[in-house]
């Protein structure tokens, strides 16, 4: 194998090669994407009141369907709510 192929290779060389290989972390460093008690609140607040709101709709029962709707607006208040209270991701 030349040196160039070696370079270019997804394969180590050496066995020092294969230890940083095997060291590495998986994945770069990135933001949080949402793995927050916030988050997760304000998503499981949104779903139920989706839940709700589809189901008033498939009853045809109006009070149901506003109620869904109210939760959704909760659980888009609550989230920002619960990040600026502390609930937030955290810094790493």
């Amino acid at each position: 194998m030349t040196e160039l192929a070696a370079k270019t290779s997804h394969e180590p060389t050496s066995i020092e090669e294969a230890e940083e290989v095997q060291e590495a972390p998986l994945q770069e460093p990135h933001e949080s994407h949402g793995h927050s008690v916030a988050a997760w609140t304000g998503v499981l607040i949104m779903l139920v009141g989706f839940t709700v709101g589809t189901l008033g709709i498939w009853f045809d029962q109006n009070i149901v369907t506003w109620v869904g709707v109210v939760a959704i607006v909760i659980g888009a208040i609550a989230w920002p709510l619960l990040a600026r209270l502390g609930f937030g991701p955290k810094a790493h």
